[in-house]
């Protein structure tokens, strides 16, 4: 029985434990899902043994309403160990779920699939939870074999779609009660939909406390998964690339502090970022690493051994609108690190304490194309890496680094140094060489065009060059930077205008070594600065403007008045350059504003300036050296000091060549420097003083092989020998210069005059002549009050060797003289008035003529006083022809000149003492031109001539050099024109006045009517004439013999009634004639000679008009008048008087006084008129034959 109904027992437990029991719990099943889920479920099968006690599902599917799959497994298989209920614990033998799929979605309006599903639940009252204690769990094995999800997100604008396959998770070997001896292992692994795997693993070390251990490894899950679904926040994709990573943890929940994750690893490999909807990639990464770190999470501790990258390169660009490209492609959202409780009150948190041991940036490319600038500008940093040491979060210690960097395949860097920023102290060593500025140049411009108003500078060539040690600091929340020998260069510099292409300024190298800068002691010290090589271009254009001028011009900007703030005052800065070198530097200076284009050269500058400090009475020394135009030479050398300013030097030139200066020379005049050197060679001397001049520069100077050429003329003009001035002593403020001594060596002087009466020099000057306007007469000042603004004194000037020519082609026979080896010396020439300068100059003329020149004058003011001495002596008058054919027609065959001028001034009154002496001047050929009058100049010379052959003349000069109308040359020659015109018109006077004889009467010769006896008083006239003849052998006495027709006719006729009257009265006496003269011998005679009644008619008329003795006196005077009248007189007996009377003359001259026959001539008779008182005078005239 008792077997029955065990056995009944048992087939009923079989029964319903394998049929009934699977059936009922599939309809539970179904019917409790669908009451708790808006889903429904659908199963296979149920299987189910009771005597193992194990359960299977088979073929379970969740759908939603819409019979959309949301959950299905192939099976669920549970085998739980039965009897362990006895002993108060759950042990679950096996749980395996296989093949489960899910299906999540993510919906367009945010909901999600599998939430959906649940029902709300209806609110119940409230009941507190009695605790219990947990029982023992023991599990074998749990496990999910071959699972996998699918998720879709329809929130995108593009569904996202993923899936994890392959899902495995195993848990086994778990016993509550027993960790120690358990191993309560767990693992889950998945292969992703992208190609990734995934896999977690953990051991639970204990459950009191809670201590759990494991590891985590992802690889390989490629990126552009991850961005799809971001894409739409996102304006950059991710066209490649995969991330892998791996870590171990250990969580001890009594420990939690202890919590760590070591062993981490993450790669990133193959990356490739582009523009969205674009081809072109801006970012590829070969690979990026973090290796070993280990991470304490509530310590906030992080400690990475590597970490790097490899080969990566992006790309980036700017936009015509000034947009960075790759601001578009991400979203930063900044915020703020301290985060904040309800109240708004900032939470204190604690740093975390983060280490890398090893940081490798390698092979860095970035290219960055900037279209927002004209021309656009691509720069490419071609590779860079940076490589750090021990970098820490809170930057408590220092770290170490270096970088290197190769940009636009040219310029190269390195950068090294530690680094610590928790208070901030950096050390770096920078050397960078070869940056082209010039790729940048569109940078420059820019900035230029933005702060300047005028802008005409181009860069062509610049290297830039930086070796530098840099400290930064912080020192009481300040930060100071200290420079120390650090080096800068700027290499193959050139630069040309903007509107022009030619070069302007260029320069081989500057270079600035040992730059030490401290800003926390404000001090800028240097070494040394270079400058090799510089070439400046100089052009002065036709409108006379620079090619230099306008390269750089500042904008106006208006002075706002702001107030002044408080501000801590700082000290300035001391500055200090130890040496300045400017070497083998160039300057080219071309002129077109001339005519003839002009171009002058410096080079081989070499200027060297030592120890130059911005500090106050600081001195500063230098030194210079030039080349001038490949001849000439400059040197300076001296000290400086710039506050207050004072210097003290020494400087030379040295063969300086003066021919560069003729274009400057030939815009005014038609000179030409042929050649010529100038030397100084001195001292300089710079002090602001109250006491003496401010600025002093004593020196020498040299003037040698000077030629200058008349390019009108092309002939030479001047030359110099040299001119050697041994000290002189030039000063300013106040002005003052001083000569010691000149020497003149050589000089030769070329003076013409051409057809046209023009000198040569006068025709030098280019510049138009302008006609004066009249102006109002102004008084001039005395002399004495006035003082020059620039005293000038040159104590001695010595004159050797010099020489003149002299032509004149404006006369009918050309002229020439040579003056040579004049010799002299000035002395104390000066412009301050009253002072005198003396004069002692000789020379020779020709080949045996001589000058000298002496006296004494106020250089300043001639006019005020002069004393001056000119003399010429044995000059030969036959290169004088020309002259004497143009004024007086004759040419001069031979004869000596000799000239002693002399003028004394005063005050403008001009007293000039001219003595000429000519002898033995020989005429020549008279001159045949209507253009020329003709002088008597051989009647002058004769006059002039004594009897040694010599011509003497004293010639004074007087006037006013002051009035408007003197002219001293048409005073010379009014002077000399009238002593020819006195010569000719009175030569008795003229010469009598040369000899001290009152010769107002010498003219003429008087004799009584009738008479040809030369009386005593006459004789004394020709004793006179004779003196005059005997020391004048070159003239003639012309003696013109003549007689007055109403005077000698009356004294003849008078003689020959004497004589009648003698012979009718019978006396011998010719005295008693007059007595005799009776009327009756007069009736007598008149009867004689006439016969009618003229006498008794006069009687009758008489005796009408008279009476008694009246009428007998008028009657005889009548009478007597008659008997004159009868008397017969012939022209022969007139012209015998007159030859009688020449020769008279003639006979006392040659007979008494012995002069040649020769010399004394007369000619044909002449009848005059102008008698006076019976006196007739004869007209003797000087001749020359």
């Amino acid at each position: 029985m008792y077997k029955k109904i065990i056995l009944y027992t048992l087939l009923f437990y079989t029964l319903f434990g394998f049929v009934a029991l699977p059936y009922i719990l599939k309809s539970q099943i179904i019917s409790n899902t669908n009451k708790a889920l808006n889903a429904k479920i659908e199963i296979d099968s149920v299987y189910f043994n009771p005597f193992i006690f194990k359960l299977e599902l088979s073929g379970v599917a969740l759908k939603d309403l819409e019979n959309n799959s949301l959950v299905t497994f192939d099976s669920l298989l549970l085998n739980v160990e039965v009897y362990s209920l006895l002993r108060a614990a759950i042990h679950l033998k096996n749980l395996t779920l296989t093949s489960p799929q899910i299906s999540l979605v993510h919906e367009r309006d945010n909901s999600i699939n599998l939430l959906k599903i649940l029902k709300e639940k209806k609110s119940q009252d409230e009941t507190v939870p009695q605790e219990s204690q947990l029982p023992r769990v023991i599990i074998d094995a749990m496990e999910i074999v071959e699972g996998s999800v699918k998720y879709v997100d329809y929130t995108k604008k593009e569904p996202f779609e993923f899936s994890f396959d392959d899902i495995g998770f195993r848990l086994k070997d778990v016993d509550t009660d027993d960790v120690n001896t358990s191993e309560a292992k767990l693992r889950f692994y998945s292969h992703l939909g992208d190609g990734g795997f995934i896999d977690f693993k953990s051991r639970v070390v204990g459950f009191e406390p809670f201590v759990v251990e494991g590891s985590l490894d992802f690889e390989a899950s490629k990126l552009y998964t991850q961005w799809k679904y971001f894409k739409d926040i996102l304006n950059l994709e991710v066209a490649d690339g995969k991330i892998s990573f791996s870590s171990n943890y250990h969580f001890d929940l009594d420990e939690i502090n202890a919590t760590k994750i070591d062993a981490i690893n993450i790669s990133l490999e193959k990356l490739r970022i582009k523009p969205k909807n674009k081809d072109q990639d801006i970012l590829n990464l070969k690979s990026f690493y973090l290796r070993d770190a280990t991470l304490l999470p509530f310590q906030k501790s992080l400690h990475i051994k590597n970490m790097g990258i490899a080969e990566l390169d992006i790309k980036s660009k700017r936009n015509k609108n000034k947009s960075i490209d790759w601001l578009g492609y991400i979203q930063v959202e900044g915020g703020d690190n301290n985060s904040t409780d309800k109240n708004g009150t900032k939470k204190e948190q604690t740093n975390w304490s983060v280490r890398v041991e090893d940081v490798a940036l390698e092979k860095i490319r970035v290219s960055f194309d900037d279209r927002a600038i004209s021309p656009n500008v691509k720069s490419e940093i071609n590779e860079l890496n940076i490589f750090a040491q021990d970098i820490t979060l809170l930057g408590e210690k220092p770290f170490s680094y270096q970088m290197n960097i190769l940009l636009n395949d040219r310029m190269r860097c390195s950068v090294d140094g530690d680094i610590r920023h928790k208070q901030i102290d950096i050390d770096t060593n920078i050397s960078c060489k070869e940056f082209d500025v010039i790729h940048y140049r569109p940078y420059i411009d820019e900035l230029a065009k933005e702060s300047l108003a005028l802008y005409d500078l181009k860069l062509q060539k610049s290297l830039f060059g930086v070796d530098a040690k840099v400290n930064i600091i912080d020192i009481e929340n300040e930060i100071f930077a200290k420079v120390k020998d650090t080096n800068i260069t700027l290499e193959a510099f050139e630069a040309s205008k903007r509107s022009g292409a030619k070069k302007l300024v260029s320069f081989k190298e500057l270079k600035i070594s040992g730059i030490n800068l401290d800003m926390q002691s404000r001090k800028i010290l240097i070494d040394a600065t270079e400058l090799k090589n510089l070439e400046v271009d100089v052009k002065k254009f036709k409108n006379g403007r620079l090619n230099l001028e306008n390269l750089l011009v500042a904008k106006k900007e208006k002075v706002k008045k702001i107030k002044a703030a408080k501000t801590k005052q700082e000290l300035p800065y001391e500055v200090n350059l130890k040496k300045f070198t400017l070497s083998q530097a160039k300057v080219d200076f071309r002129d077109y504003s001339l005519e003839k284009e002009a171009q002058n050269t410096l080079d081989k500058i070499n200027l060297n300036a030592y120890n130059i400090d911005i500090k106050e009475k600081s001195w500063l020394e230098y030194d210079l050296l030039a080349r001038v135009n490949k001849k000439g030479y400059i040197n300076a050398d001296g000290k400086l000091r710039h506050t207050p300013l004072k210097q003290r030097g020494k400087f030379q030139i040295k063969n300086l060549p003066l021919k560069s200066i003729t274009p400057y020379l030939q815009e005014s005049t038609y000179l030409e420097i042929e050649s010529g050197k100038l030397s100084l060679k001195g001292t300089t001397q710079y002090a602001k003083s109250s006491s003496s001049a401010d600025l002093r520069v004593k020196s020498s100077l040299n003037l040698s092989s000077l030629f200058v050429n008349d390019t009108k003329k092309d002939a030479l003009l001047l030359s110099l020998n040299d001119v050697d001035v041994k000290s002189f002593t030039f000063e300013m403020f106040p002005n003052r210069l001083y000569v010691d001594e000149i020497d003149v060596d050589s000089f030769y002087l070329n003076a013409k005059i051409d057809k046209n009466k023009v000198i040569n020099f006068s025709e030098l000057s280019k510049t138009t002549k302008i006609e004066k306007e009249d102006k109002p007469e102004v008084r001039n000042e005395s002399n004495s009050s006035k003082e020059s603004s620039f005293p000038i004194k040159i104590a001695k000037v010595n004159v050797s060797l010099g020489s003149a020519e002299f032509a004149d082609y404006s006369i009918p026979i050309k002229f020439h003289t040579h003056i040579h080896d004049l010799n002299g010396v000035i002395y104390s020439i000066s412009n301050t008035p009253g002072e005198t300068s003396y004069v002692d100059i000789s020379g020779e003329v020709d080949r045996y003529g001589s000058t000298k020149l002496e006296g004494s004058l106020d250089a300043s003011d001639p006019k005020a006083y002069t004393d001056i001495n000119f003399n010429f002596k044995n000059l030969d008058l036959n290169s004088l022809s020309g002259y004497s054919a143009s004024f007086a027609g004759h040419e001069i065959d031979s004869g000596k000149l000799y000239l002693d001028l002399g003028y004394k001034m005063l005050n403008s009154d001009l007293e000039g003492s001219n003595k000429i002496i000519i002898k033995n001047i020989e005429l020549g050929d008279e001159v045949e031109d209507e253009n020329i009058t003709v002088l008597p100049l051989g009647f002058v010379i004769a006059l002039l001539e004594d009897n040694d052959g010599v011509i003497d003349i004293d010639m004074p000069v007087e006037g006013n050099v002051d009035e408007p109308d003197f002219k001293y040359g048409e005073l010379v020659f009014k002077t000399v024109v009238g002593v020819i015109t006195k010569a000719v018109t009175a030569p008795f006077k003229f010469l009598g006045a040369l000899m001290g004889i009152d010769a107002d009467s010498l003219e003429f010769l008087e004799f009584e009517a009738s008479k040809s006896m030369i009386e005593a008083t006459e004789r004394e006239k020709l004793d006179q004439i004779y003196t005059m003849m005997m020391k004048r052998p070159k003239i003639s006495l012309k003696v013109t013999p003549a007689y007055d027709a109403s005077s000698d006719l009356r004294a003849l006729r008078e003689e020959k009634l004497s004589k009648l009257v003698m012979q009718k009265s019978d006396i011998k006496n010719i005295n008693e004639n007059v007595s005799a003269q009776s009327i009756e011998i007069l009736e007598d005679i008149y009867e004689e000679s006439k016969d009618d009644d003229k006498l008794d008619e006069l009687k009758e008329s008489l005796r009408d008009k008279y009476e008694d003795d009246e009428i007998k006196r008028e009657y005889h005077t009548r009478l007597l008048k008659l008997c004159r009248e009868i008397q017969p007189v012939t022209i022969e007996e007139m012209s015998a008087l007159a030859e009688s009377r020449a020769e008279a003359i003639v006979s006392y001259l040659t007979q008494e006084k012995s002069i040649s026959v020769a010399r004394i001539s007369k000619s044909k008779v002449v009848t005059v008129d102008d008698s006076e008182e019976n006196i007739v005078k004869v007209k003797m005239e000087i001749e020359v034959k």
